[in-house]
């Protein structure tokens, strides 16, 4: 498999990974090292204001045409498992226990916030959630370069 995403500058990995954590969807041009992120699909309530708005930036993505890498943010399933991994690295045994409970029932994503924004492992989490998103882009973007051999 190519390596080309370990030749990104980390600024810009980390920037795409808060683009999706956001719930922007990043268009990457790797010819020419350029980053046009606008707001999802589902996101958007007036097609005509959003045609106007991200006129510029939805031009120039068609220009790019088949150059450019789209990027979308992890699948729920994915997430999840990050979620699952996070909590089975946590040294806290009583969060742990409580993050636990909260993937197991209704509502495992609210859950699993609610519990980690009344701890002090809040920032843990956004940093290792982080770290997985910079990983998915990279891997992304490594398979879709091997792919298309770029």
């Amino acid at each position: 498999m190519t390596q080309f995403s370990k030749k990104l500058p980390p600024e810009l990995v980390n920037e795409m990974a808060q683009n999706i954590d956001m719930g922007l969807v990043n268009y990457f041009n790797p010819k020419e090292q350029k980053l046009i992120a606008i707001p999802k699909q589902s996101f958007i309530f007036d097609e005509k204001e959003f045609q106007e708005d991200w006129k510029e930036d939805l031009a120039t993505i068609k220009t790019w045409k088949k150059d450019s890498i789209t990027i979308h943010s992890m699948d729920s399933f994915e997430m999840f498992k990050v979620m699952e991994t996070f909590t089975s690295e946590i040294s806290d045994r009583h969060l742990k226990y409580k993050l636990e409970n909260s993937l197991e029932g209704q509502k495992p994503f609210k859950n699993f916030k609610n519990t980690l924004d009344h701890s002090n492992f809040r920032q843990d989490w956004y940093d290792f959630k982080m770290k997985y998103q910079e990983k998915y882009i990279r891997e992304t973007i490594d398979e879709e370069m091997e792919f298309r051999k770029l």
